[in-house]
């Protein structure tokens, strides 16, 4: 992938030239804040700051993958510009609504994910994206002069006027109203008064006077198309000028590259070496056919909120909390739900679609249950017990215990996630059944042998320390970044003894599909060894499945048979997969040298790392290829020798 940062550098303002037609195709008028014109020298100034911060800080800011217990809150004000007669109630019952469509699909909960867990297949080692954000309407502590009371909403019709609302710092501003492009936002909002803006044919899901949400763009999607602008994601395909060539990319590294944007409800194609993502939030097609962000743009989007929303986070406290509603008996009692309807106990405080009406289909959390609807008390949900689920069998929920389902002769599967199991290995513990309710893995420890050419010494078969012995090696394991993007929270408070760098170990299934992943290190005799400086790393389903090691500058390779012992990579070059992975020195196999930018291939693009750092000393950088924390002709010559060499295609970034 392209250097992210160089790259948005190099962007300008970009507008759209051509009116809307809600039977074209859409537009976005996404703007650069440090080169617009529209703001003042100080607020460019401020925006500079903000992505710098955000660079500084993007590699430690990455969360685990997996459910948000807690979500990070960001206060939001709505504003309605220019509507004749208002409709007041409508406006916000509106507003309610686009929220929650954001909140959905912010967090993965969207009905239709369905539509890419039919896609994913097509698009290995891509993931849908779940963040842990939730926008909430702000409802008490208004700016003064809005007409706005404590248990109002904030949202004003006809209050304010342009794109820039400065008495409203401190929220998430959205500004509807009739523009020229479906909607435009900064790239990396800094809630200082600037506003995410949509036209008023395409905000929400139903029509309010004058605000009519027009097919293909009536679903609410330009919102979250926007709202990804403001929390700082590109268009997948780059924004130089909207189109820009398989040579430019957005800088996220598992949004594949794309030529330029698909519009309507495209069928799956290959613009550039991959097929293209046009499902995704940030393409231009239309509000049906978008619905998913990636892993890797939900942790840019939580990084930027970490990052340069401390403000918002901090302020969110202050101006929401839950609605109370005066004529309720008794006085003040809480409308914890927020759908207008109050009583002294909620139906569902967790739930704001809660109360409904009878027949309404709900989920009573209960996966031995089908067909959920809420019952005539409109709050209680109940769903059709299916015996066949209580027997333990029915994995498709089909009604019958057949060979459809992951284990029918086995009555202990499918299990909820987190069941105890047996893995078949005794070397693992704490076995679990996983989220698809049938495999089960444990945690066993990986031990393995490799040699890393660059700090690879023949004479004495050992690879040198320096970077340790020179204390350059950091505390937090380095792979949060790009390509390889990993979450793990490894961390130590000192270097383990001996330790030579740190390494990335995955497990790999027949298909090369990972499993798990863990950093480590790796010793002077070539061990791998775990953060506490005991031999091996704990790794998730290791056993029984292919590892794969990586480097910060060494080709990667795969274990060429399924791990049940210690693994040795130093004795043969037929132990890994594919053809010549490993360099002979000396009697003794080395992971290649000079993959600097670690995709998978020695290429120029590596050179070009290495020339930009050459001549810096006492440095933890990958285009140190020998590890003794100097850039010189030395990795030069590792790179060379190496030049052109490919690793494994299947682990290829």
């Amino acid at each position: 992938m392209n250097n992210f940062f160089v790259k948005l550098l190099l962007l300008i303002f970009i507008s759209t030239l051509s009116t809307i037609s809600f039977s074209q195709q859409r537009s976005c008028g996404v703007w650069h804040p440090d080169q617009a014109q529209r703001i003042s020298p100080e607020q460019q100034q401020l925006y500079v700051q903000k992505r710098h911060a955000f660079q500084q800080r993007s590699n430690s800011l990455y969360r685990n993958s997996g459910a948000c217990s807690t979500p990070i809150r960001l206060p939001v004000a709505i504003h309605f510009q220019e509507i004749n007669n208002p409709d007041t109630v409508c406006l916000r019952a509106l507003a309610e609504d686009q929220v929650n469509i954001l909140n959905r699909d912010l967090q993965g909960t969207n009905a239709d994910t369905t539509l890419w867990q039919a896609d994913a297949s097509s698009f290995p080692n891509i993931f849908q994206g779940n963040t842990c954000i939730a926008l909430v309407l702000a409802n008490q502590n208004h700016p003064n002069g809005y007409g706005l009371k404590d248990g109002d909403i904030a949202v004003t019709i006809n209050k304010t006027s342009g794109d820039y609302v400065p008495a409203w710092s401190g929220y998430v501003n959205i500004v509807v109203r009739n523009i020229v492009d479906l909607g435009y936002a900064p790239l990396g909002g800094i809630g200082n008064g600037d506003a995410i803006n949509v036209d008023d044919n395409a905000f929400g899901t139903f029509s309010c006077g004058q605000v009519i949400p027009q097919a293909p763009y009536h679903l609410g999607r330009t919102l979250v198309h926007e709202l990804g602008h403001y929390l700082f994601l590109n268009h997948i395909w780059a924004n130089e000028f909207d189109s820009s060539g398989c040579n430019f990319d957005d800088g996220i590294a598992d949004t594949p590259t794309a030529e330029g944007p698909h519009y309507g409800c495209p069928s799956l194609s290959a613009s550039c070496s991959s097929n293209d993502l046009h499902m995704n939030y940030m393409d231009y097609v239309n509000d049906a056919c978008m619905y998913m962000f990636t892993e890797g743009q939900a942790q840019v989007m939580e990084q930027w909120v970490s990052t340069n929303l401390q403000a918002l986070t901090a302020n969110v406290n202050t101006v929401y909390g839950s609605a109370t509603c005066a004529t309720c008996t008794p006085q003040g009692c809480t409308d914890v739900d927020q759908d207008g309807y109050c009583a002294e106990v909620d139906c569902d405080d967790s739930d704001n679609s809660i109360p409904a009406a009878s027949g309404t289909a709900c989920n009573d959390n209960n996966p031995n249950t089908y067909n959920d609807v809420i019952q005539l008390d409109g709050c209680t949900c109940l769903g059709i017990t299916n015996t066949c689920l209580q027997e333990g069998g029915d994995s498709d929920a089909d009604g019958i215990c057949d060979n459809q389902d992951c284990r029918p002769f086995d009555a202990c599967y499918p299990k909820p996630v987190g069941t105890a199991c047996d893995d078949g290995f005794s070397q693992t513990v704490q076995d679990q059944v996983q989220a698809d309710g049938c495999t089960c893995l444990g945690i066993g420890k990986v031990q393995a042998k490799l040699y890393l050419e660059g700090f690879y010494d023949a004479q004495s078969q050992t690879m040198q320390t320096t970077l340790n012995n020179q204390n350059l090696l950091p505390l937090v394991q380095p792979y949060q970044q790009a390509p390889w993007n990993y979450t793990g929270s490894e961390q130590v408070s000192a270097i383990p003894i001996n330790a030579v760098d740190w390494v990335l170990v995955i497990a790999r299934d027949s298909n090369e599909v990972i499993i798990s992943q863990a950093a480590g290190f790796v010793n002077a005799q070539g061990q791998l060894m775990g953060i506490d400086g005991s031999i091996g790393i704990d790794l998730l389903g290791g056993y029984g499945n292919h590892i794969s090691i990586h480097h910060r500058n060494h080709l990667a390779v795969v274990s060429a048979n399924t791990y049940v012992e210690v693994l040795d990579f130093t004795q043969t070059s037929s132990s890994v997969k594919g053809i010549e992975q490993l360099k002979n020195i000396a009697g003794f196999y080395c992971l290649y040298a000079g993959d600097y930018d670690a995709s998978g291939i020695v290429n120029n693009q590596d050179y070009n790392k290495w020339v930009l750092k050459k001549s810096l000393l006492n440095q933890y950088l990958s285009v140190d290829g020998d590890g003794n924390g100097v850039i010189n002709n030395l990795d030069y010559n590792l790179w060379i020798g190496n030049g052109a060499k490919i690793g494994h295609q299947e682990i290829h970034y």
